[in-house]
């Protein structure tokens, strides 16, 4: 993008993101890329690079400049050189301005992405936090179609950490994640299929815990519920629904804080080492998509952590002995609660492990998109 003189952001990361791709490329992994931060800012959020007013609308250079960086990045991962690894191209992410001039930017946008969609690239939406329904039949170039279009798909962001839903109890938290499931598993809703963009263990239950992870097993309890509900809820179980899978923010995070780092979890037991394997799950999974709240399930009192000298056992009090599988990696211990963010029955028919290509990395798992 061509930087304006007062506008503060770091240029140089372009080949940083062409060697992600290259690296998921030899990995295996398909790639999904949004624009995290647009000139002007979309929502006036820190990981625009501006924060406060919402400037994005304020003048059409700011659209020309995004639409132009959009078409930039579908005309280099088209290339031959890629092997098809992106898939996914994300308009924008987290937008907040009026409905109406999102949903021009969003014609646009969609105009110029959309132009690769025979090369298995998707244009992705962010649903802006009205929820999936909101975009049902959603067609950028006939208002009044009567089904969704082809390679169009619904990017979602499920936080329940932050106001007002960070104040619900363990069984409120619960059963939203059922009602939201039961909207993206409804069959031939119409809904264009819908990936959880982000989402993340961090809850107002324990978002200003002191405790560490592996010392407190009533954490790690409810960080397994949470997980193990969240990824029965937004991947799909049948054909015809519009839910295709999810990412997680995130693989670790600069202090790996314990209900954002999916390595921490795996390390500690508390995210199945193998999310493929539905018999490693500890809440069995309703024909909804829902888990069953009322099984009893209680974390291992101790965890094996990694460290670089090998394993260390950790207490929290109990007798049982319980272990988690390891990355390898050396892990913090640091616990902290971010005041904002800083990709089984429910998946049939293939999995991919895959990279969200945003500010950080996050993990997740998808099937193919394609409409």
């Amino acid at each position: 993008m061509d930087l304006l003189d007062f506008e503060p952001y770091v240029a140089g990361q372009y080949p940083h993101l062409v060697q992600a791709v290259q690296w998921a490329q030899e990995m295996d992994f398909t790639v999904m890329i949004d624009i995290h931060g647009a000139p002007g800012s979309q929502n006036g959020w820190e990981e625009t690079g501006l924060v406060g007013p919402i400037l994005f609308t304020a003048n059409q250079s700011n659209t020309d400049r995004t639409l132009n960086v959009l078409k930039n990045l579908t005309t280099e991962f088209t290339k031959e050189q890629y092997g098809g690894v992106v898939t996914n191209i994300e308009l924008m992410n987290e937008p907040i301005f009026a409905d109406n001039l999102l949903r021009e930017f969003y014609t646009a946008g969609a105009n110029v992405v959309g132009k690769a969609a025979d090369q298995g690239v998707n244009t992705t939406i962010h649903d802006a936090f009205y929820n999936p329904p909101k975009w049902k039949n959603y067609d950028p170039n006939n208002m009044d179609a009567q089904s969704p279009a082809p390679h169009i798909t619904v990017d979602t962001h499920q936080f329940w950490a932050f106001p007002p839903l960070d104040t619900l109890t363990e069984p409120q938290i619960l059963q939203h994640i059922c009602d939201f499931a039961t909207a993206l598993k409804a069959p031939d809703s119409n809904i264009p299929p819908t990936l959880v963009g982000e989402w993340s263990l961090s809850t107002g239950i324990t978002a200003n815990s002191s405790t560490q992870s592996a010392d407190d097993r009533n954490k790690r309890t409810w960080f397994r519920t949470v997980f193990e509900a969240q990824n029965a809820a937004y991947a799909p179980n049948a054909a015809g629904q519009s839910a295709i899978g999810w990412y997680f923010w995130s693989w670790k995070t600069e202090y790996d804080i314990d209900a954002w780092s999916y390595r921490k979890g795996v390390q500690q037991g508390y995210i199945p080492a193998n999310i493929s394997d539905p018999s490693t799950y500890a809440f069995p999974i309703g024909e909804d998509g829902c888990i069953d709240a009322s099984h009893k399930y209680t974390a291992p009192a101790t965890v094996t952590t990694s460290t670089q000298g090998g394993s260390s056992p950790t207490s929290s009090g109990g007798s049982s002995s319980g272990g988690s599988s390891s990355s390898g990696d050396s892990q913090s211990t640091e616990s902290a609660s971010p005041s904002k963010k800083s990709d089984a029955p429910a998946v049939r028919g293939g999995l991919t492990a895959t990279l969200a290509l945003v500010v950080a990395i996050a993990f997740g798992m998808c099937i193919g998109a394609s409409a």
